[in-house]
């Protein structure tokens, strides 16, 4: 189910502990063996249970590309799951999660995510997103990402924990630890963009407390404004809706869901 607004279990899936690798085809019509797998990205295991996981292509990116200086972009997908898993696209084993992702990028690559097109992901159709994620996923030497998928059930434990973590702490340090990640795995990282999760300016100003030597940007849409965001929402959100049926809050059918009596709203 989801309501509205890290993990101490986690698993790091690497693509190249996945299936056989699936190329991608660039657009002059030769194949890159060192890709991250469409097939991969799109079947990899989301957090279910009360484990997070994390899935990363950061392994993919050139030593060049780590090197120079990076922008590092945050988004998330399904804030608040509250449906569970009889939504499903898969068995009944697993649950619609929370994903945030990041995008990691050479600052000097802000134009050819641009010239792909990436821009507010709420706006693009599913069939744009897809496109563009096989784009960015075609250039797994210079683009990659990693996600982090946080189940309801540590949601849950988190928000009724003693220490009540609420949903705008756990977002918030799921964005630590996916900044973290990337620098840990030998990434440049110089900037960073995040869509914001409560006040902006008290979001930004927290992160940066952290992470001092970086810039840290946070802003409201901030996928609308910058592609690197824009690239890591279409990573999550192609991730979760490929995976599970996601009925949004404002529908009638939502709406007469989350009432029924059984379901103790």
């Amino acid at each position: 189910m989801r309501l509205d607004e890290e993990g101490t279990n986690s698993n790091v899936v690497s693509p190249a502990a996945e299936e056989e690798a699936v190329h991608v085809e660039r657009n002059d019509g030769s194949s890159s063996p060192s890709v991250c797998r469409y097939q991969s990205f799109l079947s990899a295991c989301l957090a279910g249970g009360g484990a997070s996981l994390i899935n990363s292509s950061i392994d993919l990116l050139s030593e060049a590309n780590r090197l120079t200086p990076c922008m590092l972009g945050i988004d998330e997908a399904g804030r608040g799951p509250v449906l569970g898993s009889f939504l499903s696209k898969q068995p009944l084993l697993t649950f619609s999660p929370m994903l945030y992702a990041c995008a990691v990028a050479p600052l000097g690559k802000n134009s050819a995510l641009k010239e792909m097109g990436l821009a507010d992901s709420k706006q693009l159709t599913e069939e744009k997103r897809e496109e563009l994620l096989k784009q960015m996923l075609n250039e797994g030497d210079w683009i990659a990402y990693t996600i982090h998928s946080i189940s309801p059930m540590e949601i849950t434990e988190k928000m009724l924990s003693s220490q009540k973590i609420n949903l705008n702490a756990i977002s918030q340090n799921a964005a630590i630890g996916l900044i973290r990640s990337a620098i840990e795995q030998a990434v440049n990282v110089k900037e960073v963009y995040v869509d914001t999760v409560g006040k902006a300016e008290v979001y930004q100003a927290y992160l940066s407390s952290i992470f001092p030597d970086l810039k840290i940007v946070v802003e409201s849409k901030a996928d609308a404004t910058y592609p690197i965001v824009s690239a890591a929402s279409i990573y999550a959100k192609v991730r979760l809706y490929r995976n599970f049926f996601i009925p949004f809050p404002s529908t009638s059918a939502t709406y007469s869901c989350v009432s029924y009596r059984c379901i103790g709203f």
